[in-house]
């Protein structure tokens, strides 16, 4: 559960997706890190739950601290903050994006919570 407390922006800004290989295996196995060899450590990796899909072909790594990487988003732009026939669409897109989550229909918003009343409480204690 390393990766519980990304968000999806942190997620695939800071951390990317790598072959699982033998060596690695068995590593996890002896519960030992695989990289022996000069200079910097090796950065952390970390496993998806089993019950995803690539479980066993491959995992996470942990960019380093102080990395510059920046995200791509494809497609259409991000809705406007500023236009209130489609805010609540705005409040949920900036929750999914910036909040920690794991099952959308419980992690984002309370039940009886609307979306904007709901990034309100998640803005109000963001850090920036």
């Amino acid at each position: 559960m390393e990766l519980q407390d990304y968000n999806v922006l942190d997620f695939f800004v800071d951390t990317y997706e790598t072959e699982l290989t033998k060596a690695d295996r068995e590593a996890e196995l002896l519960n030992e890190d695989v990289y022996r060899g000069p200079g910097r450590p090796r950065n952390p990796r970390v496993r998806y739950l089993t019950s995803h899909p690539k479980s066993g072909t491959v995992h996470r790594v942990i960019r380093s601290p102080g990395h510059r990487n920046l995200p791509n988003f494809l497609g259409r732009w991000f809705p406007r903050n500023d236009d209130e026939t489609i805010h609540d669409y705005y409040c949920a897109s900036m929750l999914v994006l910036l909040k920690p989550w794991r099952d959308l229909t419980t992690d984002l918003k309370l039940p009886t919570e609307s979306w904007a009343a709901s990034f309100e409480r998640f803005y109000a204690s963001a850090t920036l």
